[in-house]
């Protein structure tokens, strides 16, 4: 019982930063130009693997996993502006409903919540 409460009080903490931090990236995430680390990433996701993996072989490195990853996201999405801008509110997002989690868990939920 107090297990499903604490679950149930995760999600009333992490769930409103969570949706606010969409609220507030997703309109307008394709209006602006494509800024200099993003064209970077698209054109790394939009190579060949073999041309990738060259790459990462010789700088990179520390990012690959995300090129890696954007690479299998643009091949089933496609490479807009929102769908290159789309993972990165998401992790925003999630971002959010961790910290009002942790904040919760060190002090209370107000706090979680309002530093979520």
């Amino acid at each position: 019982m107090q297990q499903v409460r604490s679950q149930r009080t995760s999600w009333l903490i992490a769930t409103p930063p969570a949706l606010l931090t969409l609220a507030i990236v997703l309109p307008g995430i394709g209006a602006r130009p494509i800024w200099n680390d993003e064209r970077a990433t698209w054109f790394a996701s939009t190579l060949s693997w073999t041309d990738l993996l060259r790459l990462l072989n010789h700088r990179d490195v520390v990012i690959g996993p995300y090129y890696v990853f954007m690479h299998v996201w643009i091949g089933l999405v496609g490479d807009s502006q929102t769908a290159i801008r789309f993972p990165s509110a998401v992790a925003m997002a999630a971002a959010a409903a961790l910290l009002a989690l942790t904040g919760r868990k060190l002090f209370d939920p107000i706090t979680g919540l309002a530093a979520g």
